[in-house]
């Protein structure tokens, strides 16, 4: 078996295409990819890790001559 990780973008369906045309020729391949849903994929962090408070940052002073 030949695994594939499909990675690239995630705005069109080419990674069901080539999944597709796989199967149809019957060739034995797993494929893996990165999350490819938008809001999951921005929302990873917070699921993994849970939720982040910024209010104990602190932006450096910039002082000016």
């Amino acid at each position: 078996m030949l695994n594939v990780y499909l990675a690239g973008e995630i705005h069109s369906n080419w990674r069901e295409e080539i999944i597709q045309l796989c199967e149809k020729e019957k060739l034995d391949v797993k494929f893996t990819s990165p999350v490819t849903d938008h809001e999951a994929s921005d929302n990873c962090g917070v699921e993994i890790l849970g939720a982040v408070s910024y209010t104990h940052l602190t932006l450096p002073t910039i002082y000016s001559v």
